[in-house]
């Protein structure tokens, strides 16, 4: 399959809100979240299309956090199931960071002791661009009102490009 990362466009919406509920593995945010991300944030975030596929194959959604101009915050990344495990999600990530006009020395993330995946992927991008990762409690299973683990912030940085 051919595949193509790019940016998002306030269109993509309805087909990243789509993916979102498709791959079920995500907390599914309302279907204007992914417009508004989708336009707002577009060169924080990026998409997976093929033209043998209609529709979104990946999401990347990043924020840059207003308390630290020089760190990016990854917030929701998903692939569809035709095109896990090419390290697709790696690639979204590699793409938005690199294509920064002022790059971002650090990357954050918040996982759950139990998504080895994302602990993964993120111990592999900090590989990539030599930065050490640490992690410390962001949010306690305690603190959420219905069921939801406890999640970590993982802390990468300072990136070298």
């Amino acid at each position: 399959m051919n595949l193509k990362i790019g940016k998002p466009q306030i269109t993509d919406g309805k087909e990243i809100w789509k993916l979102i509920k498709r791959t079920g593995n995500l907390d599914l945010n309302s279907e204007y979240c992914y417009f508004m991300l989708a336009d707002l944030y577009q060169d924080h975030c990026a998409i997976i299309t093929s033209p043998d596929h209609s529709g979104i194959l990946g999401f990347a959604s990043c924020l840059p956090r207003q308390d630290q101009a020089n760190t990016l915050f990854a917030w929701q990344i998903c692939t569809d199931p035709l095109i896990q495990k090419r390290g697709m999600a790696k690639k979204m990530l590699q793409f938005v960071l690199d294509n920064q006009d002022k790059k971002f020395e650090y990357l954050q993330a918040t996982i759950s002791d139990d998504n080895l995946g994302s602990q993964a992927l993120f111990k592999s991008i900090a590989k990539s661009y030599g930065a050490s990762i640490d992690k410390e409690m962001y949010i306690a299973a305690d603190d959420f009102n219905d069921s939801h683990e406890s999640e970590y912030i993982y802390n990468i940085g300072k990136l070298n490009y």
